[in-house]
């Protein structure tokens, strides 16, 4: 393993808290923030990914991730559904990869369509509760994957849902402190908000 690929997962592993812990905590109130945010970090994570089977260079990586940021940030704000159905999405996906996790079966990314879809549905049904509880525990679970790689190296952050494949207390400790986390941030965001209504409008 290069220098320079430990050197991306870590700012990748800090991102991921950063944004997780502002999703988490402000995730309905911000909604349209978060939504660039969520954006750029998938489309960054994913340029960078792909940039990295690519070459080892860390600046390249860099450069890569910014622009595919800045374009899922773009396309995440400017189509307002799909954001939240995304976000929806995202909560439907780890949740199915946590319980597979717990019930110990086999981990089959193609299982975990179901849940994501009917996450995504859910979202556009039912906004307010749905985008509370998808960024809460979205945001808890960022926070949580990028501790988890400081922690242990195994993790990566770019695959979040990989902490359900490990073995042992540590996988314990980490879903546990994404329950919690998850919880304090819905109580947080519903005491914040009352009857507010998201920062959607343009």
């Amino acid at each position: 393993m290069t220098k320079s690929q430990p050197d991306t997962l870590a700012i990748i592993a800090a991102a991921s808290i950063l944004i997780g812990a502002i999703q988490c905590f402000l995730g309905y109130r911000l909604l349209k923030i978060i939504l660039g945010l969520t954006g750029f970090f998938i489309g960054g994570v994913a340029a960078a990914a792909i940039a990295g089977d690519m070459t080892k260079e860390t600046v390249v990586i860099l450069i890569a991730g910014l622009v595919g940021g800045v374009v899922g940030a773009i396309l995440m704000v400017a189509a307002y559904f799909v954001g939240v159905f995304v976000v929806g999405a995202c909560l439907g996906y780890v949740g199915g990869a946590a319980a597979m996790g717990a019930l110990g079966l086999h981990f089959d990314p193609l299982f975990l369509i179901v849940p994501a879809v009917l996450g995504g549905v859910l979202a556009l049904v039912f906004q307010k509760f749905m985008v509370v509880v998808s960024t809460a525990f979205g945001g808890s679970w960022g926070v949580v994957a990028g501790l988890g790689y400081f922690l242990n190296s195994a993790i990566d952050p770019r695959d979040p849902v990989g902490t359900f494949r490990l073995d042992g207390g540590l996988r314990t400790a980490l879903v546990v402190s994404w329950v919690v986390l998850g919880v304090l941030g819905i109580f947080s965001q519903l005491k914040s908000t009352g009857e507010a209504k998201p920062s959607n409008d343009s």
